[in-house]
């Protein structure tokens, strides 16, 4: 009896040993990349015209924007909460997982005079940062064509009337844009742009 019991307690404390290693194992990048699919679409890729693609995004982009949202450095409605709840190295993994992803533009309608006159603008004033028509990135710097039209237009808005802070190293470009235009051009200017990036859903500028 006693070495039944023997037994069966160690047998318990093994598998309470087992379970413990378990969950304390730290999660890995597609378990954290769970949490933002909710908003971001499946695999980051967005399915809502308010919510900016995540799929093939870079590494250091992802990564500056978590912690600009970590460390109140960019206003969000939710990113600014999600942001300090991720460890500096779980950032890593999800920017790791997200780079990884495809991206594909959002297929969506478009103003075709609004993308032609957004193209003119895009050319005198984005093209030295925003190569390719918008489709090509640096490290710190997101695809911005084929996101959809609507989530362009609120994030420049952003940028430009309500002073959200500016990513590093690309204000000068920004500050003149702004600076060169009242209210109203502004307003046009960042429409037509945001036509032109959405108009730009031909898959082979993004392989």
């Amino acid at each position: 009896m006693k070495k039944t019991m023997m037994k069966a307690g160690l047998l318990a404390g093994l598998l309470a040993g087992g379970m413990t290693a378990a969950t304390a194992q730290a999660p890995d990048a597609e378990m954290l990349a769970f949490t933002c699919l909710g908003c971001h679409g499946p695999g980051g890729q967005s399915v809502g015209p308010a919510t900016p693609t995540i799929a093939g995004m870079p590494r250091g982009a992802f990564i500056l924007a978590m912690e600009g949202y970590r460390d109140g450095d960019l206003p969000g409605t939710v990113m600014d909460r999600h942001g300090g709840g991720y460890t500096p190295e779980e950032i890593r993994k999800m920017a790791d997982f997200f780079a990884e992803q495809p991206y594909r533009p959002a297929k969506q309608d478009y103003d075709a005079a609004l993308a032609a006159r957004g193209a003119e603008v895009h050319e005198a004033h984005c093209a030295g940062c925003h190569e390719n028509n918008g489709a090509a990135f640096e490290d710190d710097l997101p695809r911005i064509a084929g996101q959809w039209i609507p989530y362009l237009e609120y994030t420049m808005i952003d940028y430009f009337r309500y002073g959200r802070p500016i990513p590093r190293g690309k204000g000068g470009r920004l500050r003149d844009f702004a600076e060169e235009r009242n209210r109203e051009q502004m307003a046009e200017d960042i429409r037509a742009l945001a036509h032109f990036y959405g108009s730009q859903q031909d898959p082979a500028l993004y392989k």
